[in-house]
């Protein structure tokens, strides 16, 4: 992650979006990384990135619920701050590392059953 972006998401309190076009969830994952807890909408690439819960409060499109879930994140410290450990654990297991021994251990299953 650039320096730069590092900076903006250390600067912020929380990750809030709302995009319902989103193809592959890689910011939320950024921001999880970053220790930003997470508000958005789970749909297309972020419905298959977010767990209720596991550095996010996933929020239905409607703006008055979406409002809700911001609001009470900033109401409740102890809950962003558990939302951010959370997240940061989260993110760890979507890195390069993670998800090549994922696929490792996958080619290794389908070799073995044949």
């Amino acid at each position: 992650m650039k320096t730069c972006l590092r900076r903006v998401y250390q600067a912020s309190d929380a990750f809030v979006f709302a995009s319902q076009t989103e193809t592959q969830g890689l910011v939320l994952l950024e921001a999880m990384a970053s220790g930003l807890p997470v508000v958005s909408t789970a749909s297309m690439g972020s419905l298959d990135v977010l767990i209720e819960g596991q550095g996010c409060l996933v929020s239905s499109p409607q703006p008055k619920a979406f409002d809700e879930r911001v609001i009470s994140l900033y109401l409740d410290r102890e809950k962003a701050a558990a939302l951010s450990e959370r997240g940061k654990r989260y993110a760890r297991a979507w890195g390069s590392d993670a998800k090549a021994r994922e696929m490792l251990s996958f080619y290794q299953t389908i070799l073995a059953s044949e």
